[in-house]
């Protein structure tokens, strides 16, 4: 469990204290490579959520997908908490010049939603698992439950426990993998979010959350770049998907980024509940990201635009959690 004292929040405080103390819950959100591609301005009671335009991804993201989902999982995380503490909550969305999407929640306004709050204690114990799962049929209840979590006419969750299925979706995730890391742009981007397990850095993948070795771990960036290691890695990745108790694929009617935010939101409360039932989850969207095995997921699920991919099971794993950014790095109080 990450090191916050739930019992040190300021009630006292001022909104900006108040806020500054309920983003570090909203940090544990998950983003691709570690990246963290959030910033968050504070005007007294009001939070702005907004993308990092730093943090460029032109590889593994390049229409921002993956980024908005991200954001979503931190808003939701930062709502699950403002509702621990009995905080109303208002949110908006506001387009922006550049088509990308500020997110204001307002603290004080609008209402709680008591429905969540059982989630909180789950945020700092959420890891995105790597490995291989134990074989495990999931109760039907917590299947039923986790499709209930998703009010969103907009968007969709489809959940597969069918042995089939998840083959084809580990088989789809290999083929996608071998693909990516056959482009040398793509390693070279790949590998400068490697980073050694005893580096004090605060973003990007340490080798330690990628089962390296610590001695593996120092070079590891320098064969990642240099060598086409797509055959190995496909491997792996086959045989933890394909020992994986379900795979849910999210959706949505259309890729606006506010369809895409919710989708993030959905899937962290998704990810919280897995936790909850003693169940870990890990993000497997490498078939989204070539057009090939796209393509084969909307046609053998027939689903018409699948956003994001999370496996769930059993684990045995101790695998220390990611660092996350210190908070004066990313929140500014204006």
């Amino acid at each position: 469990m990450r090191n916050l004292e739930i019992s040190t929040y300021p009630d006292k405080g001022s909104w900006e204290d108040r806020i500054k103390f309920l983003l570090q819950f909203a940090s544990f959100a998950p983003s691709t490579h570690n990246s963290q591609p959030w910033l968050c301005d504070i005007d007294r009671n009001i939070c702005t959520v907004k993308y990092n335009h730093n943090i460029k991804l032109s590889e593994s993201d390049p229409y921002n997908i993956y980024t908005l989902i991200s954001l979503g999982c931190f808003v939701e995380n930062l709502l699950i908490a403002s509702n621990y503490y009995n905080i109303p909550t208002r949110i908006n969305y506001i387009k922006k010049y550049n088509n990308l999407l500020d997110i204001k929640i307002y603290f004080g306004e609008g209402h709680t939603s008591h429905g969540n709050d059982n989630l909180f204690p789950y945020i700092m114990h959420r890891k995105n698992v790597r490995g291989e799962f134990k074989e495990n049929i999931i109760d039907n209840s917590i299947l039923r439950d986790i499709k209930e979590l998703n009010v969103n006419k907009n968007i969709f969750l489809d959940i597969y426990t069918d042995k089939k299925d998840i083959n084809l979706i580990a088989t789809l995730t290999a083929k996608a993998i071998r693909i990516k890391y056959f482009s040398s742009s793509f390693r070279k981007e790949m590998s400068k979010w490697i980073v050694p397990s005893f580096s004090k850095r605060r973003t990007g993948l340490h080798g330690y959350s990628l089962r390296a070795p610590y001695l593996l771990s120092l070079v590891l960036p320098f064969l990642v770049r240099f060598f086409n290691l797509g055959t190995l890695l496909s491997k792996l990745n086959f045989q933890s998907i394909n020992k994986a108790s379900g795979v849910m694929i999210f959706s949505g009617d259309n890729n606006r980024e506010e369809v895409v935010l919710e989708v993030g939101r959905l899937a962290e409360r998704v990810m919280l509940y897995c936790v909850s039932k003693g169940l870990k989850t890990a993000i497997f969207i490498a078939s989204l990201e070539t057009e090939i095995t796209k393509n084969k997921i909307k046609n053998c699920f027939n689903i018409d635009n699948p956003l994001f991919i999370i496996v769930f099971g059993k684990m045995d794993e101790n695998i220390p959690f990611s660092p996350r950014k210190f908070i004066d790095d990313f929140v500014f109080i204006n």
